[in-house]
């Protein structure tokens, strides 16, 4: 771990993993067994969520969501797939976060029908620290593929 910077008034959890050139802004959040890969930068104020991965080269200026797959600027991608394989996750653990995470950042609705659809389907511990993660965010999470910077599902006209 070289070259790394980590700025005033962090919080880095246990068993986190900084990788070479990753730069941290001030009071940056980062859980327990997050993973900031090389050359990733984390604007100020961000949280990376328990679990989460920050995959090599990507930048941050939401909160990057527990148990998240994070590339290029704010998108999640997935499940940290590995990272829940390695922390013991089972398959059920796993089965029902990759709903939610289907639901949250791959269905074309605004995230807050999303949350409401996930807490009505989807009963988990997990689940639910995840959805407490997402509604205590104050930079806004970031976001899948289905939706625009702006939290606007893709294709969805301004008006709307």
């Amino acid at each position: 771990m070289s070259r790394v910077h980590v700025a005033h008034n962090c919080r880095i959890g246990d068993r986190t993993i900084i990788a070479t050139g990753a730069a941290l802004g001030g009071h940056v959040i980062v859980e327990d067994d997050a993973f900031i890969s090389g050359n990733c930068v984390v604007h100020q104020h961000c949280r990376a969520g328990r679990l989460s991965i920050l995959r090599g080269l990507a930048r941050a200026s939401r909160d990057i969501p527990p148990f998240a797959m994070v590339t290029d600027p704010h998108t999640v991608r997935g499940l940290n797939r590995v990272g829940l394989e390695r922390a013991g996750f089972d398959r059920e653990r796993m089965r029902a976060l990759n709903a939610a995470f289907r639901i949250l950042f791959r269905v074309r609705t605004n995230l807050r029908l999303a949350m409401a659809r996930v807490e009505a389907e989807i009963s988990s511990p997990d689940v639910d620290y995840l959805l407490a993660f997402i509604r205590a965010s104050r930079r806004g999470v970031a976001f899948g593929p289905a939706r625009d910077p702006r939290g606007r599902s893709a294709g969805q006209d301004a008006e709307e």
